[in-house]
């Protein structure tokens, strides 16, 4: 009821994009090659999408306050957020306290609102991530019946499994809902190459990941035989 009660109030305008940009912690994360990227950055990837859908507001998802200022950059949209305490990035931040507003309970609470205000959006905008993959999921499942009648979507790539290291499911890197992606990489059939038939990298081609298809292929010869 709490939840249904704030996205009444909310009153998100139509049509809208969701766009999640996540900072503060990616930056340690060094050995998966993730950035701070500039909304900016967000916005270009998405322009066709924004353009040709007449776009004008876009709800924004963010732990980050520096991001919620960036926005003054870009007034040709009307910009909505959540209110609520968010990092910035010359803060100290304490990992055993995760929660910005200190409540485990107003985070679940806020956390449920912006899942179902996303859904009222029929564009996805963001990076790479576990929270940005869920918001889209409560996208796809929230706004039809039809659990595969997602909206479009736009990522700004910011980690190595989209550039082949590993198989990645999640349909947000694929340039179209309707079908899948030529820049995604995947396993697909255990063939030694991607969907436009360029074969992995040699980095690809050593890893446990690579090696794992490989025994699954020996074993799926074995079993025809």
């Amino acid at each position: 009821q709490e939840v249904g009660k704030r996205v009444a109030n909310f009153n998100l305008s139509k049509p809208c994009a969701v766009m999640h940009v996540r900072q503060n912690d990616i930056a340690l994360h060094d050995n998966w090659r993730r950035f701070y990227y500039p909304l900016s950055a967000y916005i270009g990837e998405a322009k066709d999408a924004i353009d040709a859908m007449g776009i004008k507001t876009i709800f924004l998802m963010t732990d980050s306050g520096d991001v919620i200022d960036e926005t003054k950059k870009h007034p040709e949209f009307e910009w909505r957020w959540m209110e609520k305490h968010r990092f910035r990035r010359n803060e100290k931040i304490n990992f055993e306290n995760q929660f910005p507003s200190g409540s485990p309970k107003e985070e679940s609470i806020a956390l449920l609102t912006l899942f179902h205000l996303a859904s009222e959006c029929r564009l996805f905008i963001g990076g790479v991530s576990g929270f940005g993959t869920l918001a889209y999921r409560y996208m796809c499942l929230l706004h039809t019946k039809n659990v595969w009648d997602c909206p479009p979507h736009r990522v700004v790539d910011q980690h190595k499994a989209y550039t082949g290291m590993h198989d990645n499911p999640d349909p947000r890197h694929n340039k179209s809902s309707e079908h899948f992606g030529k820049k995604a990489v995947k396993y697909s059939g255990y063939t030694e190459t991607d969907k436009e038939g360029v074969p992995y990298p040699e980095e690809v081609k050593g890893s446990p990941e690579h090696k794992q298809m490989q025994n699954h292929k020996k074993e799926e010869a074995k079993r025809q035989k």
